[in-house]
């Protein structure tokens, strides 16, 4: 059985380690550069909140981090071992981060993602969440695409979605 809980400062490398096994499916959908993208660095875990999908032996098995970006709350990074996947762990995930975003009365939650991969759009589709149109970006959005494009990502592939929560 998984449970959700807040993760801990020592398993932050295992977190760095799923992201990058998570990221490995990337690769076959000709997108090998995520590969190299660096994780999250242990200040931006420690920055969180983090959220961790634990295993029956309570180990890591995926994990959700979000912040804020110019007032919304933000999904940062949502990871979970391949082998784990399909199972709902993901949209718990995403399921807490929306009860603390509201929780911190932000309006809305948002993410940043790839709209031609099979489990981006679609999937945070069907967790109420959809593109943002380009004329709702504020500074702080243009500034992480320009992030983005500094990495070296496709934009024409990436897509800011958002869900309302009031």
């Amino acid at each position: 059985m998984t449970r959700l809980r807040q993760a801990r400062p020592d398993e932050y490398v295992r977190l760095n380690e799923i992201e990058q096994i998570a990221d490995e499916r990337y690769a076959a959908v000709g997108l090998g550069i995520v590969l190299d993208m660096p994780t999250a660095s242990h200040e931006k875990l420690a920055a969180g909140p983090l959220w961790v999908a634990a295993d029956e032996a309570d180990r890591p098995i995926g994990f959700l981090l979000a912040g804020e970006i110019d007032g919304y709350a933000y999904i940062d990074q949502l990871s979970v071992l391949p082998e784990h996947g399909r199972k709902g762990i993901g949209g718990a995930l995403i399921a807490a981060a929306v009860e603390w975003a509201r929780g911190n009365g932000a309006r809305a939650i948002l993410l940043s993602t790839y709209r031609d991969v099979a489990w981006n759009q679609p999937f945070y589709e069907r967790h109420g969440f959809v593109e943002m149109p380009e004329n709702e970006w504020n500074s702080e959005i243009k500034a992480a695409r320009a992030q983005e494009a500094k990495f070296g990502h496709d934009l024409a592939r990436r897509i800011f979605m958002w869900r309302k929560l009031r």
